[in-house]
């Protein structure tokens, strides 16, 4: 699942988001996306976008499962950073690069992180 760029918030991808009808709104997505015997499966973390105005769409939204949540913050209680984010990395950033006329032709590489992969 990829959430779209919006003003001052770049576009972020979810591995293996768990599509979800559980209703999602501003101020409670950090709540558990549970089975109707309580077992805990996931995070809701966001909504999908119109297409046309980019608000929400009710009854589509994308939760991260629970094992890769859990994996994160041992990480973080261990120490005190994510060592591995389950995402693969390039050591660069990126951005769009658009051809002659102005449109998207493609992705160009911005800067490249020193010591990185």
């Amino acid at each position: 699942m990829t959430e779209p760029a919006s003003a001052g918030h770049p576009a972020a991808t979810l591995p293996d988001a768990i599509q979800t009808s559980a209703p999602i709104n501003p101020g409670n997505s950090g709540g558990a996306l549970v089975t109707t015997t309580g077992d805990v499966i996931g995070i809701p973390t966001l909504t999908a976008a119109g297409s046309q105005d980019g608000a929400s769409v009710q009854g589509i939204g994308f939760a991260i499962p629970s094992n890769l949540a859990q994996d994160i913050a041992r990480q973080l209680i261990d120490s005190g950073t994510v060592t591995n984010s389950h995402r693969a990395a390039i050591g660069a950033q990126v951005g769009t690069a658009t051809g002659q006329d102005g449109t998207p032709a493609g992705t160009g590489i911005v800067d490249v992180t020193s010591g990185g992969p």
